[in-house]
């Protein structure tokens, strides 16, 4: 077995009982095997936390593969530090399909980047065909990557105006603090556009994508928020994001707020 593969979701033999009687199980293991019989290799794995015990080694969990034939995205500046994947998204409690998705993993800052619904991603439904189906899916991605690869390239010479990155932060910052819509009364856009390192200090659209992605997944949005309780308005940073649903999400949505903003 992969030794990668230490999660309770990852080892699981079997579905959850709750689930159809047609529901079809893919073992995480097979699924390795399969990604690495066409040269991807399991780079990491994570899990959502649950709370109920009767779901552990159920829940959903994000499996991450490279491959050799992709080692970087060349034509960007520092191309070796940003590195093509494959992210897979799967459960065993019938709570979701399995989806296939393109990632950029970005060694300088150690952030992955999973792109949004504007380039293609896999869906593969539990079933009995599910094996042959994720052969499939591999495969198209796989054919996909230099899609992927061009579109970074794309991104790297679109130099974004003063305008179009504070739009571009302030997309971001909705999506991220949705939940608190109502209560925020103002948002450190600027702050948001502060590379942490030398590498982000261009106006490529990658770039500010990067220093924007970084804030919205790892915390360090600045705002300020009504205390319904005090009726004061408090100053807040955002904090890192752990859940893998909001990580997939907050990734995809910045990668579609990308597309639009570098259109």
């Amino acid at each position: 077995m992969n030794t990668l593969i230490v999660n309770s979701a990852l080892t699981t033999e079997k579905n959850l009982n709750l689930v159809k009687p047609t529901y079809g199980f893919i073992d995480t293991t097979k699924i390795v095997d399969r990604f690495e019989r066409q040269g991807w290799k399991l780079s990491n794995s994570k899990q959502v936390q649950v709370k109920n015990r009767e779901r552990d080694g159920f829940q959903k969990h994000l499996l991450t593969f490279r491959n050799e034939s992709f080692k970087s995205i060349p034509g960007l500046p520092g191309y070796h530090d940003s590195i093509p994947e494959l992210i897979v998204e799967n459960s065993h409690d019938g709570s979701s399909a399995l989806r296939v998705f393109f990632g950029v993993f970005r060694i300088a800052c150690l952030n992955g980047i999973i792109a949004g619904s504007m380039l293609n991603s896999m869906r593969v439904i539990h079933s009995e065909n599910s094996i042959k189906r994720l052969d499939e899916s591999i495969d198209v991605m796989t054919g996909g990557l230099p899609e992927l690869i061009e579109r970074v390239g794309k991104f790297s010479n679109i130099r974004l105006d003063e305008f179009q990155r504070i739009e571009f932060a302030r997309q971001a910052a909705a999506l991220r603090l949705a939940h608190d819509a109502e209560k925020i009364k103002d948002i450190n856009l600027y702050a948001m556009l502060n590379p942490r390192r030398w590498e982000d200090t261009q106006n490529d659209a990658f770039s500010v994508f990067n220093v924007i992605q970084e804030k919205v997944i790892r915390g360090g949005i600045i705002y300020k928020k009504l205390n319904e309780k005090t009726s004061f308005i408090e100053k807040r940073t955002s904090r890192p994001i752990s859940s893998v649903n909001q990580s997939v999400k907050m990734n995809r949505g910045l990668w579609n707020i990308l597309e639009n903003i570098a259109a």
